[in-house]
């Protein structure tokens, strides 16, 4: 591996990493998997996209013959079928096909509001896998997501490599190692959900961001740029905060570079494009539900009541509080659709890691080149959007929680240059600190395995409990719901290459 550098050696030990976690992790207990399945397959199967509040959820996932995720409200039990502590492991998951016919369940598809590029590119996969079995068949949709995923991880390593100043070899494998200091990378993006997508479009709009910047300004490349953010604009709503992050990034650049012309005509065609491909989708949103995103709390304030009305009622310090833990937590490590937790302070690593480079890249914006700042603009008004999303939760129900801060891992191909400009020059604080983060991933894929063998329980305080099992993990049960066996494999590999990447990059960080 002498011409490698150590950032695609850790880019080649995240790749592997993710193909481990998708190839155990048991059908549906990706986050939203059900809702996510089932758009898919009514696209499949009766050629129609789903609805907000008018379709259902697949009738295939109440009668997928494996155990269901543990649900969010005491006493945790699946809302149907059962859980992994009370299934007898057996075939059916490995022989047993989803059905070849969209039908209609009670349970609405909360998922049914967001637009539908995702589900259109993923609907070749799901018709060329439905004749696999329940596990194989997840596993490609899955790994159609990870690469998506990761190929945005590797855009986005690559245009800090080639066009930000100062970023050594070291620091390259830093950024690369995104995954392994913020764990929770892995079971928001190994899984079916158009996140990975949007992580996908925000790295290319990133790269054409820094491109721009690097070559000049063109009513071309901002057309381009505008691309990206229009095909954004019709995944998911976060790239709403994101596209008005990157404008508001050019319209500073503009004003510093005494408001050039062609800034400006870069600008209006970068508005323009986003506008007609992406913008439409909002509109209509906005005249069917009352408000652009169509999720469903800002849909219900819009029918019931202002967010100041209901945060009059209802707000307090302490929500707020623990809602703001709840997203700096589930930033670090969630787990996957179960969210068993593991004791709190495990996951202070990764949350101190991201507020010392935080911090650090804050406290040198002014001596760093102006592309540095770039993914601050693009990640502030996301944090805004998340910190709004949970105001509305309190407004509602008047408990801080509800807002997930896996999210910001969307913004992964920017907010790597954060980390390699708070990173440089720690010899002690930030190296601890990613040692933490990579022994949380450890314990935490340890605990999920004991949870999926059905070993660990769901405890009433929410955390993965083994007081009642006389077994840590249960070969049989994992592998009657994936493939534990190569997973193992691909995950001793990936640890091998991390550890011989961050080698070479401690060895000699400036030339490695």
């Amino acid at each position: 591996m002498r011409g490698f550098m150590p950032r695609r050696i850790m880019l080649a030990a995240a790749l592997l990493a993710g193909l481990a976690h998708l190839l155990i992790l048991p059908p549906f207990e990706g986050f939203d998997e059900p809702a996510h399945w089932s758009s898919l397959s009514q696209i499949a199967h009766d050629g129609r996209i789903p609805v907000y509040g008018e379709d259902r959820l697949d009738r295939a996932v109440r009668d997928y013959p494996g155990p269901h995720a543990y649900s969010g409200t005491p006493p945790f039990d699946p809302p149907f079928g059962v859980s992994y502590r009370d299934w007898t492991p057996d075939a059916g998951p490995r022989t047993a096909r989803p059905p070849a016919a969209f039908t209609p369940d009670s349970a609405p598809n909360w998922q049914a509001q967001h637009p539908p590029l995702y589900y259109l590119l993923m609907t070749p996969v799901f018709l060329a896998s439905q004749h696999l079995n329940w596990v194989d068949h997840f596993a490609a949709l899955r790994l159609t997501s990870w690469l998506m995923a990761f190929a945005g991880l590797v855009i986005g390593v690559e245009a800090a490599c080639r066009r930000l100043p100062g970023i050594t070899p070291g620091l390259g494998a830093v950024m690369a190692a995104w995954p392994f200091l913020f764990p929770q990378f892995f079971p928001e993006m190994a899984r079916l959900g158009n996140d990975a997508l949007c992580l996908l479009l925000a790295a290319l709009a990133f790269r054409q961001t820094l491109e721009m910047e690097a070559e000049g300004h063109t009513m071309r490349s901002g057309a381009l740029l505008g691309l990206w953010l229009g095909l954004g604009l019709l995944t998911k709503a976060f790239f709403l905060p994101i596209s008005a992050g990157v404008m508001a990034w050019l319209g500073w650049r503009w004003l510093a570079e005494k408001r050039q012309a062609e800034r400006l005509k870069a600008m209006i065609s970068t508005a323009l494009a986003a506008g007609l491909i992406g913008g439409w989708f909002y509109v209509w949103q906005l005249a069917a539900h009352g408000t652009p995103t169509g999720g469903d709390e800002f849909i219900r304030f819009a029918e019931e009541g202002s967010v100041l009305a209901g945060l009059g009622e209802n707000f307090s310090l302490s929500a707020l509080a623990r809602g703001l833990a709840a997203i700096a937590g589930s930033f670090a490590w969630a787990g996957t659709w179960s969210l068993a937790r593991p004791p709190e302070i495990l996951l202070a690593g990764p949350v101190l890691l991201m507020g010392f480079v935080l911090a650090r890249c804050l406290w040198r914006a002014r001596s760093l080149p102006p592309a540095t700042l770039l993914p601050l603009f693009m990640a502030a008004p996301m944090a805004a959007g998340l910190v709004y999303h949970l105001m509305v939760r309190i407004a509602f129900t008047g408990a801080g929680s509800g807002t997930p801060g896996w999210y910001l891992h969307i913004l992964a191909p920017a907010l790597i240059v954060v980390v390699a400009a708070g990173w440089r020059g720690s010899r002690l604080i930030a190296p601890a600190l990613a040692s933490w983060s990579a022994g949380l991933l450890a314990l935490g894929m340890t605990l999920q395995l004991s949870l999926f063998s059905g070993c660990a329980d769901k405890g009433p305080d929410r955390r993965y409990d083994l007081s009642a099992s006389d077994c840590l993990i249960d070969a049989a049960q994992l592998s009657a719901l994936g493939r534990p066996v190569l997973a193992a494999v691909l995950g001793l590999a990936a640890a091998g290459l991390a550890l011989y990447a961050a080698w070479r990059a401690c060895r000699r960080p400036e030339t490695a």
